[in-house]
C-alpha cells in the first residue's frame, strides 16, 4: 500500500505519509490492512516543510509504521 503525501485534516495535521494516525489507525485498525507500507515521495515540498529535513521525514515515516508490514513489528 502506498500512503501519499496528501493532507487528510480528520486524521492528521500533516502529509499522510508521516501519519501514525493513517498509518497506524486507519489502515492497521479500522481497515485491517497488515501488508506493506511504502510512502510516497519524502523530498517533496509537502513534506519538507516547517524545517523538516528528509531524514527526520524517514525517521517520521518509519515511526509512523511505513517501511514494514503494519502491526507486526
Amino acid at each position: 500500500m502506498m500512503v501519499a503525501n496528501a493532507s487528510v485534516p480528520r486524521l492528521s495535521a500533516g502529509p499522510a505519509s508521516l501519519s501514525s494516525g493513517v498509518i497506524g489507525g486507519l489502515l492497521t485498525r479500522q481497515l485491517g490492512f497488515h501488508g506493506l507500507v511504502m510512502t510516497d515521495n519524502l523530498s517533496a515540498g509537502a513534506v519538507l516543510t516547517d524545517g523538516r529535513t528528509l531524514p527526520s521525514a524517514v525517521v517520521a515515516a518509519i515511526n509512523a509504521g511505513a517501511g514494514c508490514c503494519s502491526g507486526r513489528r
